[in-house]
């Protein structure tokens, strides 16, 4: 294994774990806040790092070399990248919709409209399990690799674009503020989203072992933008509130 790959790995790894501690300071914020919404962000953001659960398997996987299964190896990776994935962002629409103070017919439409578009992926991808796992994915050129299919592209995809449409608005929303640390809190988490995509978009077109560490590097970036913003840690008012 080349050292750019043993770098990505590293990287990735401290992604997942500093979205995991991050997700779970949120979730441990809301009873301090008496907002359950709390609980629900923290944990749907500790949810975002799960797709790239398979790649720290993978990694793991290149140097222990365990004897797993094709099979197995798809439904392995798919529970992380995809099953999971549905019920994140429920949680997280559950919490965005209750934030963006939406009328409750709204809400009830918006969760309901999701719910069974989820609902639907779960069936389809638990059933293709079963019947035509090519239909998940397929395993690649590299060992325990798997490259996933178009069915599992459009559930992440999906996934990604209803979190981050829903954090600009959430953003813009507080960006509407008078009030100077609600106003900073929006700028944060603004440029959260916006980094979160830049670190997607340099993953997605460019391929080399160079481009995933810079992609994953400004992810990192991104999650503590995130925690900041949404939470406005005591650090942070010392430091842009000084007086």
């Amino acid at each position: 294994m080349e050292i750019f790959q043993i770098t990505t790995g590293i990287i990735t790894i401290l992604f997942v774990l500093i979205n995991f501690i991050l997700g779970i300071k949120i979730a441990s914020t809301y009873r301090n806040r008496k907002n359950i919404n709390y609980l629900y962000v923290g944990i749907a953001w500790l949810g975002i790092a799960f797709p790239l659960i398979p790649d720290i398997l993978q990694f793991f996987f290149s140097f222990f070399s365990p004897e797993i299964s094709d099979f197995s190896l798809i439904v392995l990776y798919a529970l992380f990248n995809i099953i999971i994935i549905p019920i994140v962002v429920l949680l997280w629409l559950t919490a965005l919709t209750n934030l963006l103070h939406l009328k409750n017919r709204t809400k009830k439409i918006i969760l309901l409209v999701y719910g069974i578009f989820a609902i639907i992926m779960e069936i389809l991808i638990v059933s293709f399990i079963f019947i035509e796992i090519n239909m998940i994915g397929k395993i690649g050129d590299y060992p325990y690799q798997v490259v996933w299919s178009p069915l599992s592209d459009i559930v992440l995809i999906s996934s990604l674009s209803i979190v981050l449409i829903t954090g600009f608005l959430f953003a813009r929303e507080l960006l509407r503020s008078m009030d100077k640390e609600v106003k900073l809190r929006g700028q944060f988490l603004l440029l959260a989203f916006i980094t979160f995509v830049v670190g997607n978009i340099v993953e997605i077109l460019f391929t080399t072992p160079e481009s995933n560490i810079i992609a994953r590097s400004i992810l990192i970036l991104s999650s503590i933008e995130f925690y900041i913003g949404l939470t406005m840690p005591n650090f942070a008012k010392r430091f842009f509130f000084k007086d």
